[in-house]
């Protein structure tokens, strides 16, 4: 009897120790995953900015994952989970172009920071994601069963990065192009702002665009007459730049008071080949050559005096998934054909509101 309560004062002492060794033990651990991608920059990035699209891939083979989407105090983007896997929250800390995304992280009660970095790689991107943390006291206990912290929250971090590799190169590879012909794209008021911009930056640069149109459209109540358009002025092949103009039709003429970096115009109705995608914007050139060779078979002659347009019906800011993203392009061909477009309200002066202030993420990447 005295042996066994011996014994049990020993296991008593030995489990005493383990606690105190593993509540002083180091708790921090740094995790580093890189991931080569086959897909843009611009639409990895998104997935990652995005985090309605977090639920897709973050612990994506955890079943028992409940997301909650949540602003920080200072209104910054993030989310909360919860499942077997664990629970926390992520909330962005800063956006520095295209290129990274700091978060602040909360992993089971303890804070971890989070950076993500995209490059530019030969047919794809090249992702890194460093968590550098600290383990709340149950997850030191469970590191130490485990093999240690980096082994206990590495887990979590690579299968998840795994899942957003094969999600992202699955949802580029879903795309369609089709040449449908002839077609006339109608004469039209619009308003538009002019950007010249590397054409790795165009896509995020047009949706930034657009957003700011959208918004200046509503404060002056303007109604806005069908979808973004935007109009190719000029294409610099080798040094890969190109100027735009991103654009939203409106109903009526209009006079815009100086100063402003918003400008209205008419787009000169003309006949074109419509070509539709349906897919990721990566997939655009592809189907701007496909135009081109359609109007060399067909003998039509490209018109290389008015501009490219392209429409977008179903595009990233409404539809989260790029295999669904809608784009017609009209090459022009021959000579202005289309009506022009009649003014069915008088001329009205608007007086631009004051520059809207936008957070980082959003300036333009030149």
């Amino acid at each position: 009897m005295r042996i066994l309560k011996y014994l049990v004062f020993l296991a008593i002492l030995l489990f005493g120790a383990g606690l105190v060794f593993i509540a002083t033990s180091d708790s921090s651990y740094t995790i580093t995953r890189t991931k080569f991608i086959k897909s843009p920059r611009n639409t990895v990035f998104k997935f990652v900015e995005d985090y309605s699209l977090w639920k897709i891939w973050f612990l994506g083979d955890d079943p028992t994952m409940k997301f909650t989407m949540k602003n920080s105090a200072d209104s910054k983007p993030g989310f909360k989970w919860n499942g077997e896997a664990g629970n926390g929250e992520i909330f962005t800390d800063a956006i520095i172009g295209s290129d990274s995304i700091i978060q602040n992280i909360v992993l089971n009660e303890a804070p971890a920071k989070g950076y993500w970095t995209f490059k530019d790689s030969a047919n794809g991107t090249l992702v890194k994601w460093r968590i550098v943390g600290t383990l709340s006291f149950k997850d030191k206990y469970s590191a130490a069963l485990q093999g240690g912290a980096e082994h206990l929250v590495d887990r979590m971090y690579e299968r998840s990065i795994s899942v957003l590799q094969k999600t992202v190169s699955d949802e580029v590879r879903k795309y369609k192009i089709r040449i449908e012909g002839l077609s006339e794209v109608p004469a039209k008021y619009y308003l538009y702002q002019k950007i010249t911009s590397k054409e790795s930056d165009l896509n995020r640069n047009i949706r930034i665009m657009m957003t700011r149109l959208e918004y200046f459209a509503d404060k002056n109540k303007i109604t806005v007459a069908g979808d973004p358009f935007v109009v190719y002025n000029h294409e610099d092949r080798a040094k890969k730049l190109a100027t735009i103009s991103v654009c939203i039709p409106v109903t009526e003429e209009i006079f815009l008071v100086e100063p402003s970096d918003v400008f209205f115009h008419k787009l000169p109705g003309y006949k074109s080949v419509k070509t539709t995608v349906e897919g990721d914007y990566s997939h655009l050139a592809e189907a701007r050559a496909a135009s081109l060779k359609y109007i060399e078979k067909y003998n039509y002659k490209a018109d290389f005096q008015t501009s490219r347009a392209e429409f977008y019906r179903n595009r990233s800011s409404s539809e989260k998934l790029p295999s669904k993203w809608k784009t017609e392009i009209h090459t022009p061909i021959g000579v202005n054909v289309a009506p022009e477009a009649k003014v069915t309200q008088p001329a009205r002066a608007i007086r631009p509101q004051p520059t809207v202030s936008t957070p980082a993420n959003d300036e333009f990447d030149l």
